[in-house]
């Protein structure tokens, strides 16, 4: 029976871990849609766009918050 409860508790670290990946993945995809927008929506950039809108996202992602 403690075997299931340990099993658990990776599973739903898992869980959590997944949702939270997902959620940066979000938050990059609407800022590199953002970032392309600004461009004046020209395509050509899409990777320039995903590269910097993740290096604002996690920048802002690893500051501590005050």
């Amino acid at each position: 029976m403690s075997r299931e409860a340990s099993s658990a508790s990776p599973s739903q670290s898992n869980t959590e871990t997944e949702t939270a990946s997902q959620t940066v993945r979000d938050l990059i995809a609407v800022r590199a849609y953002e970032i392309f927008q600004s461009r004046g929506a020209v395509h050509g950039s899409d990777i320039e766009d995903w590269l910097q809108a993740e290096k604002e996202v996690l920048q802002q992602h690893s500051q501590p918050t005050c």
